[in-house]
């Protein structure tokens, strides 16, 4: 939307501001009549009570948000007189033209001031670091990073599997030791049932033979009923073969882990080493940005970078600071990312007095191309703004609210091209 006029309620009546759609200059050297025609935009803006807006959005809507003295009313169709609900037209900030707390939220970005401006350098220093370095370089090492960081969290992740299958071997390796000692103590026992039995019928035959027959043959009887019970004893015992089944499994899996770990620890090298190059590089481009930052950010950066090259590009013979260019160009970039649609009046005070004069051509070309994308209304006592507004007034796309006396012919004629002269 863009506002067309804002009437504001004065003691010696109404006062009316009428606002071009691109570019509004406001441009006096009397600093107080120049900011009491500012200040009204500023407070319409800032929903005072006793001003009203006439705006005009991109669906061709006509909306009127007029605010009494006790308080804000409801926006309405200004054709119709009918009110309007900012939810069923869709008008965003529009819509929030009658709320103070909402606005103030937006001026933060939209109320341009030398001291925002020198801010946002100091707030958005990685930002502007990342679009100052090569992009194409940059994106190519983010990109490396990435897939570096990514190697690297699966290394990680198949090394912490990795552990998990080593502890889970370690059980049963102490399970299996466990069994094979009690398998030691139970082979003991069948050998103790083998001995004895062998003994048993050993002595009843020497019995037999030397003593009484009934006797040996007891003896004998008693041998075979230990050896049969060993026997019954050791079946219900686990397989030998099982055990050195298992045993052999186990020993193979540490070969496995063995190799895998090779592996793990050779691609965890291999990762580590690309990312800490790629970091390298990173860091002597893009500073501490963090790469998340890039790809993140990515059309702000690439927006950011365009206008910060056309600073750096400006041909001055002394070279002077910059501050304040570069940190407009960064809200400029911030306001097309969050509001690439809206195109609510972006309020530029004087920023020519802080600024060199060999750069006052790139702030004007910055000024510019953000009035391309919203409505800007510029403040300013410098008499050179003041005939650079009034040659964009004269070719339609600026409007000039001033109290210098300029001569407009040749103003005319630099517009149009043309040279002053006799005619014959």
């Amino acid at each position: 939307m863009w506002i067309d006029r804002i009437i504001t309620d004065s003691p010696e009546g109404p006062q009316e501001v009428d606002l071009h759609p691109r570019l509004t200059v406001i441009s006096s050297t009397d600093a107080a009549r120049r900011r009491e025609a500012y200040e009204r935009v500023l407070g319409a803006l800032e929903a005072r009570p006793g001003s009203t807006i006439e705006v005009r959005t991109e669906f061709g809507d006509s909306i009127t948000a007029k605010r009494g003295r006790e308080g804000g009313t409801a926006l309405y169709d200004t054709k119709n007189n009918l009110p309007v609900r900012s939810e069923d037209r869709g008008l965003g900030i529009v819509g929030q033209l009658n709320y103070s707390q909402d606005m103030a939220q937006h001026l933060e970005l939209f109320h341009v001031t030398a001291d925002r401006v020198r801010a946002r350098v100091t707030s958005d220093q990685e930002l502007i670091a990342v679009a100052k370095a090569p992009l194409d370089q940059l994106f190519e090492l983010a990109a490396q990073i990435t897939q570096n960081e990514r190697a690297l969290n699966e290394t990680q992740d198949r090394r912490s599997t990795l552990s998990e299958s080593i502890r889970e071997r370690e059980d049963r390796e102490a399970s299996l030791t466990s069994a094979l000692e009690e398998h030691t103590e139970e082979r003991k026992k069948i050998a103790a049932y083998a001995y004895a039995a062998i003994a048993v019928v050993a002595l009843g035959v020497a019995a037999a033979f030397l003593m009484n027959q009934a006797l040996g043959l007891i003896l004998c009887v008693i041998g075979s009923v230990i050896a049969a019970v060993g026997r019954i004893y050791e079946k219900q015992k686990v397989d030998n073969s099982e055990i050195e089944g298992q045993a052999l499994e186990i020993q193979l899996g540490r070969v496995d882990e063995l190799f895998d770990n090779h592996d793990l620890s050779r691609s965890r090298r291999t990762a580590e080493s690309s990312l800490a190059d790629s970091h390298r590089t990173w860091r002597s481009l893009a500073g501490t940005a963090s790469p998340s930052v890039l790809l993140k950010d990515r059309p702000r950066i690439e927006e950011l970078a365009s206008l910060l090259q056309l600073i750096e590009n400006e041909p001055v013979e002394f070279a002077g600071d910059t501050s304040i260019l570069v940190g407009f160009a960064s809200l400029l970039a911030e306001l097309n990312r969050r509001f690439p649609a809206e195109r609510v009046p972006l309020l530029v005070d004087d920023l020519f007095a802080d600024v060199p004069p060999q750069y006052h051509g790139v702030l004007r070309e910055l000024i510019l191309r953000a009035s391309h994308r919203r409505q800007v209304v510029l403040e300013s006592a410098d008499v050179v703004v003041t005939k650079w507004a009034a040659v964009e007034a004269v070719g339609g796309d600026a409007l000039l609210i001033t109290d210098h006396d300029i001569d407009v012919e040749p103003i005319i004629q630099q517009a149009v091209g043309t040279e002053s002269g006799t005619t014959v």
